[in-house]
């Protein structure tokens, strides 16, 4: 798995990820957060028109 499908698996229906700051994080998830997911996506190289970022 891939760290798109991961990032992808994890995105709400509304296309977040939960609350966008760590402060805000509440379960524990593989993605807890807006802010970590994008910060995942960068780091693996997904760009602004990937279509695990933009909706």
């Amino acid at each position: 798995m891939t760290e798109a499908d991961t990032i992808k698996m994890a995105q709400a229906t509304e296309g977040d990820w939960g609350g966008f700051h760590s402060g805000e994080q509440g379960a524990k998830q593989r993605v807890p957060t807006t802010e970590a997911a994008l910060e995942s996506a960068l780091a693996a190289r997904l760009g602004p028109f990937h279509p695990v970022i933009s909706l």
